[in-house]
C-alpha cells in the first residue's frame, strides 16, 4: 500500500460490490448514507456513526443518492505504534460500526477539504500519512474518553440507586461513595461535576420528592412527613417544600383533596 492511499474521498454508485483487502479500513460518513455488510454484520455508515472494516473481511456495500465519505486505509504509520490505537481498532473492527462525536467529525471535515475536493481524490502525498494518523489516533482517544465517563456514569448510577431504595432515609457521602466504589472526595468531586448539583443536594431532593407522595396520597400530618424527610421543625419544611414544588404541603393536600372529592 502506498502512502498515498492513506486517505480518500470517495462516493459511491448505487449497485451492491463485495471484495476484501489485507488492510483495515475507516469509513468516515461526510454526506448520505452507505449500507454496509462485514461478514454478517449489517448496518449504516451515517451522520453520526462510523465503520472499521477489519483485515481480509469480506464487504459488500450500496448506497443512492448523493454520498460522500472519508475513507482511511490504515497501515502501521497510521497507527502510529499507539498501543491505544491498535486497542481501538481491535474492538472496534470486531462490532464494525462506532459512534463518531461531533471532534471526529469535524477532524474528518478537514482532512476531506485537504484533499483535491473531488470523490475519488487522495491526500496529498506528504500529509496522508499524517491526516490518517491523526485522525486513528483522535478516535482512539475519543472512544477511551466516553468509555471513562461511562464507566463513571455507572458508578454514579449505583450511588443514585442507593438512595432511590430509600429516599427518605438520611444518606451519608461515605455510604453514597462506597456503592460507587470510589473514596468521598473524589465522589463528590465526579458527582458534582457529572450533574452540576452536590451528592447532598441530590439526598434533599429526593427525600422532598418522597415527602411530597406522602403529602399528596396520605393523610400522615404534616408535621410527621417533615420529621420523616428529615426537617426538626415544619417552618424549615414548608420552605424548602416550597422552594422545590412553588406551593405549600397544605396547598398541594388540599389541591389533592379537592381532585379526589370532584
Amino acid at each position: 500500500m502506498t502512502a498515498d492511499a492513506a486517505v480518500e474521498l470517495r462516493s459511491y454508485a448505487g449497485e451492491p460490490l463485495s471484495h476484501r483487502h489485507a488492510w483495515r479500513q475507516i469509513v468516515l460518513p461526510l454526506a448520505g448514507r452507505l449500507a454496509l455488510d462485514v461478514g454478517g454484520r449489517e448496518g449504516f455508515v451515517h451522520r453520526a456513526c462510523g465503520a472499521v472494516i477489519a483485515r481480509d473481511a469480506t464487504h459488500a456495500f450500496a448506497t443512492n443518492g448523493a454520498n460522500r465519505f472519508l475513507v482511511i486505509d490504515v497501515d502501521d504509520a497510521a497507527e502510529g505504534g499507539v498501543d491505544a490505537a491498535e486497542a481501538w481498532l481491535d474492538r472496534a473492527g470486531r462490532r464494525v460500526f462506532f459512534h463518531v462525536d461531533p471532534i471526529v467529525a469535524e477532524t474528518a471535515r478537514v482532512a476531506a477539504l485537504n484533499t483535491r475536493g473531488q470523490p475519488g481524490a487522495r491526500a496529498a502525498v506528504p500529509f496522508a500519512p499524517h491526516w490518517a494518523r491523526l485522525l486513528v489516533l483522535t478516535m482512539a482517544e475519543r472512544a477511551g474518553e466516553r468509555h471513562a465517563l461511562d464507566r463513571c456514569r455507572e458508578r454514579l448510577d449505583a450511588a443514585i440507586a442507593l438512595v432511590e431504595r430509600a429516599p427518605l432515609r438520611a444518606w451519608t457521602i461515605g455510604e453514597m461513595a462506597r456503592a460507587a466504589g470510589l473514596s468521598p472526595s473524589h465522589f463528590h468531586a465526579l458527582f458534582r461535576r457529572t450533574f452540576g448539583s452536590t451528592p447532598r443536594e441530590h439526598v434533599t431532593a429526593r427525600r422532598l420528592d418522597a415527602a411530597y407522595a406522602l403529602v399528596a396520597s396520605t393523610d400522615i400530618a404534616l408535621a410527621d412527613v417533615a420529621l420523616r424527610a428529615g426537617y426538626a421543625d415544619q417552618t424549615t419544611f414548608t420552605r424548602a417544600f416550597r422552594r422545590r414544588f412553588g406551593a405549600a404541603p397544605g396547598a398541594i393536600r388540599r389541591a389533592e383533596s379537592r381532585s379526589k372529592e370532584s
